[in-house]
């Protein structure tokens, strides 16, 4: 199955095939956001936050305009992971209790 088939199956709502395109391009998207945010430990972490946002907001992909998934998949990640990268940042300030020590 190629991409656009797999991409119109999960906008008819077979997720399944939306497995198929995470096992495709999971490693890609991941060296991709290693490239946006150069911090190791977070990768992954954005990685299943780009993943699911990827997932709901599929239905705006046009596949007749042409544009491979891959494109359209890192620009969606290029939007958004100097964000992402802020707020799990933050996230684990907090957790670790620097965010306070920084807010006082």
């Amino acid at each position: 199955m190629d991409d656009i088939e797999a991409v119109k199956r999960v906008q008819a709502g077979d997720s399944e095939s939306f497995s198929l395109l995470v096992g495709k391009y999971h490693r890609h998207l991941l060296n991709f956001i290693y490239r946006l945010v150069s911090d190791e430990k977070i990768v992954e972490d954005i990685g299943q936050e780009v993943f699911f946002s990827l997932y709901r907001s599929i239905k705006s992909f046009d596949t007749s305009r042409g544009i491979p998934f891959s494109a359209w998949s890192r620009s969606k990640n290029s939007e958004c992971c100097p964000r992402r990268k802020r707020r799990l940042n933050r996230r684990r300030a907090k957790k670790s209790g620097l965010w306070q020590s920084v807010q006082h």
